[in-house]
C-alpha cells in the first residue's frame, strides 16, 4: 500500500485552491438574483451548500460556536418576522439566504481555528473581486472601442459610460482597492509593490467608472480609515516627519499647493462622472425609497411587515409602472426598520455591537503587525457601513457573503498549541441541516412552476397549466403561481376553451388576495371580468388598477373605455383626459373618432394642448447639447438633418446613439426606425426595410412598459427571485392605441419593400 504524503506548501495550496475556487463560485455565480433565478444555478447552489454542509458536520466543528447568543437572537427576530410577515414564502426564502451568511461566517470561522490561513480566504475574495473589475473594465474598454470607430481620434467621449449594477459592483472594486492599499504599504519586495499597485489603480479606475456616488463615499471613508490606522501605527515617524517639514516652509508650502490641486482635479472628474441621466441628488433621489420605508416602519413599528416585502410597499406608494420595481429602500438600516421593526433593529444593534466589540479588541492587539488583515478589514467594513446607507448591499447575497467572510476569517485565532484540544462536538453543527432541508423542500416547491413558466414561453399551455396547476398543488401560497395560472387561463379562453375564462377570473383573485400591490393583476382582473359581462365590476376593478398606478396610459385607458360602456361618462371623461395627458402621440388616434363622446374630449384637450410644430435644426442643436447623454436627444436631432439632407451628421448621431444612455426602449425603437429611413434617403430601400420592418415588429410587441417592452420583466424577478412568462397582459385587455406617425410608417415600409424589388 502507497501512503500519499504531503508537504506543508502541498497541503496550503490544496486548501487554497479550493478556498479561491469555492468563493468565486460563491461570488461569481451564485451570488446575484440572476443566479436565484435560473432553477440549474438554484440547483448547482444547493448542491455547493449541501456538499459543504457535510464535509464539515463529518469533520465536527472544532471551535466553540462564536457569537452564539448574538446570533440566536437575530435569528429569533428573523424568525418573528417571517411569523408575521404579510408574504411569508418571501421572507422564509429570505430567511434561507440569511442562514447562508451565518453558515459562511461559522464555518470559516472554524477553518480558521483549525488552522487555515485567514489570508487564503483573503486572496479569494480578492481574486473574485479583481474578477469582477477586470471584467468591468474589459466592458468599458469594449465599450471605448466602439466609441473610437465611431468617432476616430476623439479621445475623450462626450457619453459617460455607466456598466448595469453599478452599485452592486463598487463594493468589490473598492475591497479589491482598500487591500491593495494595504498590502501596497506591508510589502517589501518591489515586485510585489508593482502588482499591488497596478491592482489599486485598477479597482480605482472600475470605481470611478461606476459612477456610484455611495460607492465613492463608501471608498472615501475606508481610506479614511486605513490611512488613520496607519497613522496610528507610524505616529513616531509621521510626527518626525512633520517636524523635518515644517523646517522647510517653502517645501511645505509647495506641497500644501500640489495636494490642493489634486484634491480639487480629483473632485471636478468625479464631478464630471456623476453627471449622467441616472443621477439625481444622492440624497433626493433616495427621497421617495426612504419616506416608503419610514411609512411602512410606522405602519408595522413591533415586527415589521416581513423581510423582503419592502417592493409591496413600494408598489402601493408609487406608479410603476413607470418607475421599476423596486425591493429595498436603497438603505439597509431604513430596510431593517421597515421589514423587522423595532425588534430586528434590537437583535441587529445586539449582533453588530457585539461582533464590534471583538473587532476592535483585535485591532488594537494587532495594529502592529505586518501578518494581519484587520486594517485593510477595518477600511472595508466602515466603506460598506457609509455606502449601504444609500444601497441596501444586504440584498445581494454575494456582497453579504464578502463581508462575512471576512469577517470571519481575521475575528478567528488559530489554535494554540498550547491549547488541549476539545473533544469534537458534531451536534454543534447541526443546525445547518435545517435550512439544508428548507432549500431542497424549496427546490422541490418550485421545479414545477419553472417547468410550466418554460413551457408557457414556447407556447405549449396545456402542459404550461398542468405544471403550474402542479406548483400550486405544492405551494398553495405562491401569488405568483396563481398569477402565472391566470395568465395560462387567459390564453387558453382566447382560443376557445369555455372554462378557462372563470377559472382565470379565480386564479387572478387569488393573487390579489396574496400580494395586492401589483396594478397590472387588477388592470389584467377588469379585462377577464368584461369578457364575461360584468362590466361594472370590470370598472371597479379598472380604478383599483388606476389608484395603484396613475400614471399608466393603458390602465387610464381601460378605466375609461368601461367607465363609458357603463355610461358613467363623468368617470370616463376623466380617465380618457388622463390618457391624453399620459400618451399625448395617441391623440391623433382613429380611436377618438369612434363616438362624439370621445371625439369632443379629444378636441377640448387639444384647444388646451395644441399640437406644437415640428421641430427646427436649430432648436434641435439647442436641446441636444443640453442633453448630449441621452438617447432621444440624438435621435431628435438626427432626424432634424436626416429632414435638412445631411446625411453625414445623422449617420454620426445614430451611430452615437446606441452608446448613449437609454431611459426607455421606444428610444432605441426610435433609433431603429431613424437607420431605416436614413438608409432609404441614401438610396438602400432593401436595408430600410429590413430595418424598418424590425422597429415595426419591435413597436407592435407592447408590453407594460409601452411599445418594445413585451418580455421585459420586473415584477416576477425582483419582487419573488423568480422566472415569469414573458407576456404580462392577458389577450382580452383593451388594445393600446396606435398614433398616427407608426401607422404611416407602415405604409413607408411597404413602398420601401416595394421599391428595394
Amino acid at each position: 500500500m502507497i501512503k500519499l504524503q504531503l508537504s506543508t506548501r502541498g497541503i496550503f495550496l490544496i486548501q487554497e485552491t479550493v478556498v479561491i475556487s469555492i468563493i468565486c463560485l460563491l461570488i461569481l455565480v451564485i451570488g446575484y438574483t440572476h443566479a436565484v433565478i435560473d432553477f440549474s444555478i438554484i440547483l448547482f447552489s444547493a448542491t455547493l451548500w449541501t456538499v459543504l454542509a457535510l464535509i464539515w458536520i463529518l469533520f465536527g466543528q472544532k471551535v466553540q460556536t462564536p457569537f452564539k447568543l448574538p446570533f440566536i437572537i437575530w435569528t429569533g427576530a428573523y424568525f418573528l418576522s417571517v411569523a408575521f410577515s404579510i408574504d411569508p414564502r418571501r421572507s422564509a426564502a429570505q430567511m434561507l439566504i440569511m442562514s447562508s451568511s451565518i453558515f459562511l461566517f461559522m464555518l470559516v470561522y472554524d477553518l480558521v481555528y483549525r488552522g487555515w490561513p485567514s489570508k487564503m480566504f483573503i486572496y479569494g475574495l480578492m481574486t473574485a473581486s479583481l474578477i469582477i473589475s477586470f471584467a468591468g473594465i474589459f466592458d468599458f474598454a469594449d465599450w471605448y472601442r466602439n466609441w473610437l470607430h465611431i468617432n476616430p481620434r476623439d479621445w475623450l467621449p462626450a457619453i459617460t459610460f455607466r456598466p448595469a449594477a453599478a452599485n452592486v459592483l463598487a463594493p468589490f472594486n473598492y475591497f479589491a482597492a482598500l487591500f491593495a492599499l494595504y498590502f501596497l504599504y506591508v510589502s517589501r519586495k518591489k515586485l510585489h509593490k508593482i502588482a499591488f499597485f497596478l491592482i489599486f489603480l485598477l479597482s480605482n479606475a472600475m470605481l470611478f467608472i461606476t459612477s456610484s456616488r455611495g460607492g465613492w463615499l463608501g471608498a472615501a471613508a475606508g481610506y479614511g480609515l486605513i490611512l488613520l490606522l496607519i497613522g496610528v501605527r507610524e505616529k513616531t515617524r509621521i510626527l518626525k516627519a512633520w517636524s523635518q517639514l515644517k523646517a522647510k516652509p517653502i517645501l511645505l508650502f509647495t506641497g500644501i499647493i500640489i495636494l490642493t490641486a489634486i484634491l480639487l482635479g480629483a473632485g471636478f472628474i468625479l464631478y464630471k462622472q456623476a453627471i449622467h441621466p441616472t443621477h439625481g441628488s444622492i440624497l433626493n433621489s433616495r427621497k421617495l425609497f426612504w419616506q416608503i420605508a419610514m411609512k411602512t416602519f410606522f405602519e408595522n413599528p413591533i415586527v415589521g411587515q416581513g423581510q423582503f416585502t419592502y417592493g409591496t410597499a413600494f408598489l402601493k406608494g408609487t406608479s410603476v409602472p413607470p418607475d421599476l420595481v423596486w425591493v429595498h429602500a436603497h438603505n439597509s438600516y431604513l430596510n431593517l426598520l421597515a421589514e423587522m421593526g423595532i425588534t430586528g433593529l434590537i437583535a441587529f444593534l445586539f449582533l453588530v455591537i457585539t461582533i464590534l466589540r471583538a473587532f476592535i479588541k483585535k485591532l488594537k492587539l494587532t495594529l502592529r503587525s505586518n501578518n494581519n488583515f484587520m486594517i485593510p478589514a477595518a477600511g472595508f467594513l466602515g466603506a460598506f457601513s457609509l455606502h449601504t446607507f444609500f444601497d441596501s448591499l444586504h440584498m445581494e447575497p454575494a456582497i453579504m457573503w464578502t463581508l462575512v467572510i471576512l469577517m470571519a476569517a481575521v475575528l478567528a485565532t488559530p489554535k494554540s498549541g498550547l491549547q488541549t484540544e476539545n473533544k469534537l462536538d458534531r451536534r454543534q453543527n447541526l443546525w445547518v441541516m435545517l435550512p439544508l432541508l428548507a432549500a431542497w423542500y424549496f427546490i422541490w416547491i418550485i421545479y414545477p412552476f419553472h417547468q410550466g413558466v418554460s413551457l408557457a414561453n414556447q407556447n405549449q399551455w396545456e402542459m404550461a397549466r398542468v405544471n403550474i396547476e402542479t406548483a400550486i398543488l405544492r405551494d398553495s401560497g405562491s401569488a405568483l403561481a396563481h398569477q402565472q395560472l391566470a395568465l395560462v387561463d387567459s390564453v387558453l379562453a382566447s382560443q376557445g376553451e369555455s372554462n378557462a375564462l372563470f377559472e382565470a377570473i379565480l386564479q387572478l383573485r387569488k393573487t390579489i388576495a396574496i400580494e395586492p400591490g401589483w396594478a397590472l393583476n387588477y388592470a389584467n382582473l377588469a379585462a377577464l371580468l368584461e369578457q364575461v359581462g360584468d362590466v361594472v365590476e370590470a370598472q371597479a376593478t379598472a380604478e383599483l388598477a388606476v389608484q395603484l398606478a396613475p400614471k399608466v396610459a393603458l390602465y387610464q385607458l381601460t378605466h375609461a373605455t368601461y367607465a363609458e360602456h357603463n355610461q358613467d361618462l363623468e368617470t370616463a371623461q376623466n380617465a380618457f383626459l388622463n390618457v391624453l395627458n399620459l400618451e399625448p402621440a395617441w391623440s391623433d388616434a382613429h380611436f377618438w373618432s369612434e363616438s362624439s363622446f370621445r371625439e369632443n374630449i379629444r378636441n377640448r384637450w387639444l384647444d388646451k394642448n395644441p399640437q406644437e410644430p415640428k421641430i427646427t435644426l436649430e432648436v434641435a442643436k439647442t436641446t441636444f447639447e443640453q442633453n448630449t447623454q441621452s438617447t432621444w436627444a440624438y435621435n431628435q436631432l438626427a432626424s432634424a438633418y436626416i429632414a435638412e439632407g445631411d446625411l453625414e451628421k445623422a449617420k454620426l448621431l445614430l451611430e452615437n446613439a446606441s452608446l448613449a444612455y437609454s431611459g426607455h426602449v421606444s428610444e432605441t425603437l426610435e433609433t431603429t426606425w431613424l437607420q431605416a429611413e436614413l438608409l432609404a434617403a441614401q438610396g438602400n430601400f432593401e436595408g430600410a426595410a429590413v430595418l424598418g420592418e424590425k422597429a415595426i415588429n419591435n413597436y407592435q410587441a407592447y408590453g407594460i412598459y409601452g411599445p418594445g417592452s413585451f418580455g421585459l420583466l420586473y415584477y416576477a424577478p425582483r419582487m419573488f427571485r423568480s422566472p415569469a412568462m414573458a407576456m404580462e397582459i392577458v389577450p382580452q385587455m383593451v388594445k393600446p392605441l396606435t398614433s398616427q406617425i407608426w401607422l404611416e410608417r407602415e405604409m413607408q415600409l411597404n413602398k420601401w419593400k416595394v421599391d428595394s424589388k
